[in-house]
């Protein structure tokens, strides 16, 4: 009988900053001198907040504010999956929580695609990536964000789609209407967060 890691496995909801080990993050949190308290990036099982659970990727983001940390970050998510048997990957992202040190959106996805391209060079998997959208910023800036990745995307065949992703209950779906139809017309594929604030809603 298999173990559950000899089954071959794909992974199609991983969010970077979500996913990022905790060894990496002290070590990204050394070499830039930030501090970092792990309390802060774990929440309680028993959480029940879409909102709160948000929060702990806030202190994440704080070490993934270079090109270094992102590539790193890459290559570490996807190690994790490769020891856990899993072949092909989508990691998503959203390229404006990345901005806070002066990257602009193409250092940004220059530095992702570097790292999916030794990640797979390094493990057996192939590496996805998507771009995140976010609820809570404007359509006009969800827009313009896609329209960059479009514009800068010529040559990096990892990126293979959007998402929108973030709180859901103050920013419901028909408030990102104008952003997701403007993904859908330009032929992307699209994927959405939704239903994940409320536990009584499930979305099949």
């Amino acid at each position: 009988m298999s173990t559950i890691n000899e089954v071959v496995k794909t992974e199609l909801h991983c969010h970077l900053d979500g996913s990022v080990s905790i060894e990496l993050i002290q070590q990204l949190a050394r070499e830039q001198h930030v501090s970092i308290n792990l309390e802060d990036i774990q929440v309680d099982q028993n959480c029940e907040s879409l909102d709160d659970y948000l929060k702990s990727f806030d202190t994440i983001l704080k070490v993934l504010q270079t090109k270094d940390s992102l590539e790193k970050a890459v290559v570490d998510v996807a190690q994790q999956a490769h020891h856990d048997n899993i072949k092909y990957i989508e990691i998503r992202f959203a390229p404006l929580f990345h901005t806070d040190k002066g990257l602009n959106i193409e250092e940004i996805l220059e530095a992702v695609n570097n790292g999916a391209i030794e990640a797979e060079d390094t493990y057996d998997i192939k590496v996805n990536l998507l771009i995140c959208g976010m609820r809570h910023h404007d359509n006009q800036t969800n827009i313009e964000l896609f329209k960059s990745v479009d514009q800068l995307n010529t040559t990096n065949r990892h990126i293979v789609g959007f998402d929108f992703a973030g709180p859901e209950e103050a920013f419901p779906t028909k408030v990102i209407q104008e952003a997701i139809q403007h993904s859908t017309d330009s032929g992307h594929h699209l994927t959405l967060h939704a239903g994940e604030w409320n536990a009584d809603v499930y979305i099949i």
